[in-house]
């Protein structure tokens, strides 16, 4: 019989993608990849990083409450060897397939907003946009050019930490380029710290690259910085916490550390529950991953019971072709398919394939999970009504034989 691979357990049987979600404040990573703006991840060059990290103890006081946190400090040892000549081998491949690579850009799920990555930059400066290579690259990301945006956004002179940022996102969601992600969030990081800006953001992002690279550790020691430096805010954002606690959550739920990733998602749902109206996107995506979480605990009565919650609230605040509700339909099929549902199970995976062959081009990650899954299951089909079709065989013979 064919299986449907799980990307975290061997013994689930189904593909997980876009498996991590965050809330609105930043986007997605799944193993799979979670678009920017949704609050919800291959032509690198650059070679494997890796390293280890030193955890220390840190108590963070939130309101009237006290936490220690473990957080990584130092001995990173993550940065790429011969990082210059990394980028300009990669900026040299961008140009050289400027023209023949063009992908449709992935739609915005917030109503708002023609293009995620337009609304990512405001995140990051709300000055206006004066440069007109910027506003070329903002052009193109509309058209679904990715490889010339890329190109034109690295034109922008002078630097800055908000530009290497959306490059860097643009590597992860589009290209699921991770490693040439990190080498833009690590420029970005250097430039915010020289000049004493929020890094959480770039930490999250760090986060959530190194997930998707297997590298837990690491995503934890950032999400937990992340986590700190918000907590500590002058003003407490409860979104961007609970955001930060769902990284956690992926990172522990990646290295099959379920107990403590069922306790951050909770939290986090938690949090956002607390928000109130106006936050049911962050909710929903919380709600996805406590689902996925149950799944990943064989508590799968509990895991579809929280996912109709989830998939209640997606469908009410993002578009019908989202790849937010892609991901989420193809980890409900998963579910659905442990329950037996079989019949369900092949819906909603070819929902989220419908959906994902109209956002993401062929060959994308995200995309061969879900091809892969819809073939598993027409596969184990077919071998069923094969069987059942020689049990019939054998049944008619033994009957006229007798």
């Amino acid at each position: 019989m064919a299986h449907l691979v799980n990307s975290h357990d061997t013994n689930d049987h189904f593909h997980g993608i876009n498996d991590h979600f965050h809330g609105t404040n930043n986007h997605s990573y799944g193993t799979t990849y979670h678009p920017y703006g949704a609050n919800d991840h291959i032509c690198g060059t650059a070679q494997t990083m890796g390293g280890s990290t030193t955890w220390s103890r840190e108590t963070v006081r939130f309101g009237d409450e006290s936490t220690t946190y473990l957080v990584g400090v130092g001995h990173e040892n993550a940065q790429p060897q011969n990082e210059s000549s990394i980028c300009e081998d990669h900026i040299l491949s961008v140009i050289i397939i400027l023209y023949p690579l063009m992908y449709s850009c992935i739609g915005s799920h917030k109503h708002s907003c023609s293009c995620p990555y337009l609304e990512m930059a405001i995140l990051y400066s709300s000055a206006p946009v004066t440069d007109p290579c910027e506003t070329k690259a903002q052009q193109l990301l509309n058209d679904g050019k990715i490889d010339q945006a890329i190109a034109m956004y690295l034109c922008i002179k002078p630097e800055s930490a908000r530009i290497f940022m959306i490059i860097g996102i643009l590597y992860a969601e589009k290209k699921g380029d991770y490693k040439a992600a990190i080498i833009f969030y690590k420029k970005a990081l250097k430039i915010q710290e020289k000049n004493g800006d929020d890094t959480s953001n770039a930490f999250t992002e760090l986060g959530i690259a190194y997930q998707n690279l297997h590298e837990y550790d690491l995503a934890l020691n950032y999400h937990f910085r992340a986590l700190i430096i918000r907590k500590l805010a002058q003003t407490i954002d409860r979104k961007l916490i609970a955001d930060s606690l769902i990284g956690i959550a992926n990172a522990y739920w990646g290295e099959q550390n379920l107990s403590e990733a069922l306790e951050y998602v909770t939290q986090a749902v938690t949090l956002n529950e607390s928000v109130g109206s106006g936050n049911e996107l962050n909710l929903a995506t919380n709600l996805i991953t406590l689902a996925s979480i149950h799944h990943s605990r064989d508590d799968d009565n509990r895991a579809l019971e929280v996912a109709k919650q989830a998939l209640a609230l997606l469908e009410s605040c993002v578009p019908r072709d989202s790849p937010v509700l892609a991901s989420f339909l193809n980890n409900l099929g998963a579910i659905q398919f442990s329950l037996g549902l079989f019949g369900d199970a092949q819906l909603s995976f070819a929902r989220a394939l419908i959906i994902c062959e109209q956002s993401l081009p062929e060959g994308h990650p995200q995309r061969l999970a879900m091809e892969g899954n819809i073939n598993r299951i027409t596969e184990m089909e077919r071998n069923n009504q094969q069987n059942l079709e020689s049990d019939h065989w054998q049944f008619s013979l033994k009957t006229l034989l007798a």
